[in-house]
Parts: structure tokens; sequence; C-alpha cells
């Protein structure tokens, strides 16, 4: 109960284009084994396209690499499935995150 999980890299590790179906059956796992209550998303920003790691980013010629995808997709591969619940996606999406660091939304409870 005192685990929680970030959940970022998905893309980076899919052979499939977006929406990366090839991923699925791992990501479900872990939302079986920690519960979406554990799970907060993250962007994965130093994957985004045309950038590897923080400070450098690829000329367009370089930019044909796995893993490579945008913030869109980073956020869609969570928020556009039917692979969760919409109660899940509200976990993950930060609901998670608002919780495990007592953020309020307009003060509001969680």
């Amino acid at each position: 109960p005192n685990a929680y999980v970030k959940m970022c890299g998905a893309p980076g590790l899919s052979a499939d284009a977006y929406p990366y179906t090839d991923v699925w059956e791992h990501v479900r796992a872990i939302v079986d084994a920690f519960g979406a209550e554990r799970l907060m998303w993250a962007s994965d920003i130093s994957r985004f396209r045309g950038r590897v790691g923080w400070h450098m980013r690829l000329t367009p010629e370089q930019l044909d690499y796995m893993g490579q995808h945008t913030y869109a997709q980073s956020v869609g591969l969570y928020r556009d499935t039917d692979l969760l619940a919409p109660d899940e996606k509200s976990w993950v999406l930060g609901k998670s995150a608002r919780t495990l660091l007592d953020w309020t939304l307009d003060g509001l409870a969680h």
C-alpha cells in the first residue's frame, strides 16, 4: 500500500505505431497488480519526437527512431483506450498523484 508506480515509457517499448497495442498486455498486468489508485501517468518527455534526453534534439533527417511519440500519443495511450475503465483513467491520469501529494482541486476533496 505504500508503493506508487510512475507509468511512462510504454510507447518507447512498443514495436507498433500509436495506439501501441502490443504493450497493453503488460500495461494491464501492471494495473491489475498495483491497482489504478497507485499508478501515475508520466509523459516520458525525453522520448518525444525529435528529442533524445533533455538536451539533445534530433534533426529532421534523424527522426526515424523507435519509441518516438508526441505528447498527445503519450497521454492518449491511457486516455483513449477501452482497456481502462473510466475510474481507472481518472486515477492514472491525475487522481493518484493528487492523492499521494495531498493536492486538492479548487478546494474539493480528492
